[in-house]
């Protein structure tokens, strides 16, 4: 029986009774717990990350890798540890919450780990890690048009896990599926990733970001296969090469790129803390 094995969305509540003076089910007690605890954690990576992209000396990914050990990140994650051990006592996060047994299946780094937080934890560290370091060309800032690339995508991420964290706070609270469509959380995000690529465009001017700034042309690193190609299978944000920072067309300039990499980085920390019933229905 595993017992704080994963994160979950319970979707065992009555949604018809009030929660005022009741006490929470044990499941979702757990849920929120796990759930909590981890956006918490992605957004303490998020600031370790973005330390390393403004003061860092180095590639922004192995600064990321070698804070990991200690400080402020070991303490968020033995937090969550804890909170989530007190929280799932009595409810098995396998049967309960329909968490799977083991970590295979998400981020490579990841596989060979067993179910449980360590696997959230290292997923959420590589997703969060994965997008800084995408947004920054994992190199520290270099200048004003380097900072006007980089920084707003890494402030409306944080934004993104901000306001899921509050909305998970709130007493009536059941999961982040339904934070994320509650609140116009997402509708806020599209509205700061708009403004972003005005900025990006008029601080840039004529900077070419792949020759001077080491962003490179194919956003995932690998280009798109044909569309009729039936053995198509590519990473998160596999894009047409960009040329441009900013092009007339769908997808083909670096800010398409680096929106994707911060709505795909929200959104797969979301469904890192999601069971997989829930991620049925949202599918």
């Amino acid at each position: 029986m595993m017992r704080v094995s994963v994160v979950g969305l319970a979707v065992l509540v009555g949604l018809g009774t009030g929660w005022a003076g009741a006490v929470p089910d044990p499941a979702l007690r757990c849920q929120r717990a796990i759930e909590r605890g981890g956006l918490r954690y992605a957004r303490a990576l998020l600031d370790a990350s973005s330390d390393c992209a403004t003061g860092g000396a180095g590639p922004v990914d192995a600064c990321l890798a070698a804070a990991l050990d200690g400080g402020q990140l070991a303490k968020a994650r033995a937090r969550w540890e804890v909170d989530a051990t007190a929280a799932c006592a009595v409810t098995d996060a396998d049967s309960a919450l329909g968490y799977f047994p083991t970590c295979a299946g998400g981020p490579t780094a990841c596989n060979a780990l067993p179910g449980g937080l360590g696997c959230l934890a290292c997923r959420l560290e590589q997703h969060v890690g994965t997008a800084v370091a995408a947004m920054y060309g994992n190199a520290p800032t270099s200048s004003a048009c380097h900072a006007a690339l980089a920084r707003p995508g890494v402030k409306a991420l944080r934004k993104l896990l901000g306001r899921l964290d509050r909305c998970l706070r709130q007493p009536d609270a059941i999961s982040i599926a339904v934070c994320m469509d509650a609140g116009g959380i997402g509708a806020r995000l599209d509205t700061a990733l708009a403004g972003w690529r005005e900025d990006a465009v008029a601080a840039c001017g004529t900077t070419d970001p792949f020759a001077t700034l080491g962003y490179p042309t194919l956003c995932s690193g690998v280009p798109p296969e044909p569309i009729n190609s039936c053995a198509y299978s590519a990473p998160s944000c596999t894009l047409p090469p960009a040329t441009a920072i900013d092009a007339a067309g769908p997808d083909d300039d670096l800010m398409d790129c680096l929106d994707c990499r911060v709505e795909d980085a929200g959104l797969a920390v979301a469904r890192e803390l999601s069971t997989r019933s829930q991620r049925a229905r949202r599918s």
